[in-house]
């Protein structure tokens, strides 16, 4: 008997003992997806651009070695647009938001901004950097002559303003690591020595910042910016790490509206397909239509909760995985 004969023979034994347990097998896997659902609400979300990639992938690794060396390359970017960026008002106000972003916002680096921009001077013999403005102090009288030191630095125009003078950017630097352990526990790094951040993260394992860390500054980022909007001054939101925060956003409230729904939109649905009516005319019966239309909502609640299980997170691919499932499960009724 080669493999193939019996490994249909050992399905018919299973088809055998299910059919004679019938209401066990029921009982059983009720209490198993009930017990899997208990997980959704962990499910975690990855939309970062790394998330596309396994961990013991090449180019995964060459990435990680990239910010290893050089830090996190995505930037969340503000775009400012107002009638004069060189308003004594527009500059008084982008020096709150800029402080209000540095003292609240977590997991961050730096803020850049005209307010902390630098003006970096070259002479015959020395080269002098200074800040353009002093501080968060925006003084009336020397306005127009940082003004000029601005439109002359080359290193400023089309970074931090337009040509028009109608923009400016706020650039947010974020952290390269987690401020977690493995643990989930919060780094806590000495201020005594200037080196003990760099010892720290060489003798503890490295976390890259997470997913869940950068939806919070982006969520920070959003409350704080909507404070300051006005017609003068319209906030954009731009930066891949942005982006793919706000793709999160859309995830997390299109995937629990669908399970939400999901029930529904399948009664629905089927309901007005053949499906119904071909189960209906083979069984004769209720059940024979009733528990097809169960064992898709089954199939995808455990699906999606042994991904939670299994720490495997829900990522712009497997978006598509519920009705991806959906539309297979129809199919293998449609066929039985």
């Amino acid at each position: 008997m080669n493999w193939r004969l019996k490994t249909e023979q050992k399905f018919e034994q299973l088809a055998d003992f299910i059919f004679d347990n019938s209401k066990k097998t029921i009982l059983t896997v009720l209490l198993i997806v009930v017990g899997l659902g208990f997980n959704l609400p962990n499910l975690k979300m990855d939309t970062s651009t790394e998330g596309f990639l396994h961990k013991t992938d090449e180019l995964r690794i060459k990435y990680d070695e990239f910010r290893d060396q050089f830090g996190r390359d995505e930037k969340k970017l503000i775009a400012v647009e107002t009638k004069d960026i060189f308003d004594f008002d527009f500059l008084k106000k982008l020096a709150k938001l800029h402080q209000e972003l540095e003292n609240n916002l977590p997991y961050i680096e730096q803020v850049n901004s005209l307010i902390n921009a630098r003006n970096t001077l070259g002479t015959s013999d020395s080269l002098i950097v200074e800040d353009l403005f002093d501080g968060y102090k925006i003084d009336k009288a020397t306005l127009n002559n940082k003004k000029q030191l601005a439109n002359a630095n080359p290193l400023l125009k089309d970074l931090m303003f337009n040509g028009d003078k109608t923009f400016t950017n706020i650039i947010i630097n974020t952290q390269t690591y987690s401020s977690f352990d493995e643990n989930g526990k919060k780094i806590v790094i000495s201020e005594a020595d200037e080196f003990a951040e760099e010892a720290i993260i060489n003798d503890t394992p490295k976390l890259y910042l997470t997913d869940d860390e950068n939806t919070k500054i982006i969520e920070i980022v959003q409350q704080i910016t909507k404070k300051y909007e006005d017609a003068n001054f319209k906030v954009h939101l731009a930066g891949s790490a942005l982006f793919t925060g706000v793709i999160k956003q859309a995830m997390k409230k299109d995937t629990r509206r669908f399970i939400q729904k999901m029930l529904l939109m399948v009664i629905l649905v089927l309901a007005l397909m053949m499906v119904i009516l071909v189960l209906a005319l083979m069984f004769r019966r209720v059940s024979g239509v009733v528990l097809p239309l169960i064992t898709v909502a089954l199939t995808i609640i455990s699906a999606v909760s042994l991904m939670t299980l299994f720490d495997a997170p829900f990522t712009l691919v497997t978006q598509i995985m519920p009705s991806s499932l959906l539309a297979v499960i129809k199919g293998q009724v449609s066929i039985f």
